[in-house]
């Protein structure tokens, strides 16, 4: 081998390593979190939050926290809000989807045609229900 090729492959690895890093960097950097909405239950006890996350690289989600205040915890490492998720499937663009407290249950208004699957049903003593319609 001459060279010239050698010199040619070690750059044809170099330039893949550097993609390969570039790749990583955007895939697996960390998330960003904005809260879409944010509501506190009339016991106080609880908080809602609404929010949109993103990840790069098309990643792109929203999810429903329900934390209860007597019990703080911590929020994520990659600084996600503390709370426990009670669903990814409520999206902010269907207008018409909403939240709002009726006493300790979290009502989640969604447009008649997309229901959101709920992870889970309650946190704590606060319920999480879903309903068609704007309030």
């Amino acid at each position: 081998m001459n060279m010239r090729t050698l010199l040619i492959a070690l750059a044809a690895v170099a330039i893949g390593l550097v993609l390969l890093v570039a790749f990583a960097l955007l895939r697996f950097s960390g998330c960003s979190y904005d809260i879409i909405s944010e509501n506190v239950s009339p016991s106080g006890r609880y908080v809602a939050r609404w929010l949109s996350i993103d990840c790069g690289m098309n990643a792109f989600s929203n999810e429903v926290l329900v934390q209860d205040r007597w019990f703080p915890g911590l929020p994520a490492l990659d600084g996600k809000p503390a709370g426990a998720r009670v669903t990814s499937d409520f999206l902010a663009i269907d207008g018409g989807s909403d939240m709002a407290w009726e006493g300790d249950v979290l009502v989640l208004h969604y447009p008649a045609r997309s229901a959101p699957e709920l992870d889970r049903r309650s946190v704590g003593g606060a319920r999480v229900e879903t309903r068609p319609g704007p309030r």
